[in-house]
């Protein structure tokens, strides 16, 4: 704090002394709340999630243009329109539920359909999106085609899977069991995959 001269030769030295006392004792308190605030520890909900905790739940949160997990066979259908292609409906043992593969190559997307029965209510297991999927239809955090791996790290950075990942080919923000996928060609996003690619 800087006193104009005029004024520091005015003031008396018994002033002078109860201000700087005080100030030192603000400034003491400052110190002690900013020692407070970097020595907080995160919440304990977030510090004990792991990287595949995070994933499943990015995964199950986030979505593509209106393409999100879970959503059901009619909802994906009124997006979308009736799939192009339909593969055999076949039970996935580890799942212990039936997969059905629905393409919409014209769209560029491909989603494996699931269910308890054969034949029963689909619902998306998980989905995949490739040209020529509209490149302005982005991910929550703003990714779409045609985005640079530079752009995909600068707002999923905290969820890679530094292990699985591979400069300028794949990132994984998640794990392989439950994350999202980006594949990049000469440093672009050219795929984007929602949901598990390894049991």
């Amino acid at each position: 704090m800087n006193f104009p001269m005029t004024e520091m030769k005015a003031t008396s030295r018994s002033y002078f002394t109860s201000k700087s006392a005080s100030m030192l004792g603000a400034a003491a308190l400052l110190a002690s709340a900013m020692l407070t605030m970097t020595t907080t520890p995160l919440p304990a909900q977030e510090a004990s999630q792991d990287p595949a905790e995070r994933g499943f739940k990015l995964m199950n949160e986030d979505s593509l243009g209106g393409l999100k997990l879970e959503m059901s066979a009619k909802d994906i259908t009124a997006l979308l329109g009736k799939p192009e292609k339909m593969g055999k409906d076949i039970e996935w043992e580890a799942l212990g539920e039936y997969v059905q593969q629905w393409s919409w190559p014209k769209s560029g997307i491909v989603a494996e359909m699931v269910s308890e029965k054969k034949g029963g209510s689909k619902r998306v297991l998980m989905f995949t999106a490739q040209a020529p999927w509209d490149a302005a239809k982005k991910t929550a955090k703003g990714i779409g085609l045609g985005s640079t791996e530079a752009e995909v790290r600068a707002v999923y950075g905290s969820y890679e899977d530094k292990e699985m990942s591979k400069a300028g080919s794949v990132f994984i923000a998640g794990t392989v069991y439950g994350g999202l996928q980006f594949h990049f060609t000469k440093g672009k996003v050219t795929s984007i995959f929602y949901g598990a690619s390894a049991e």
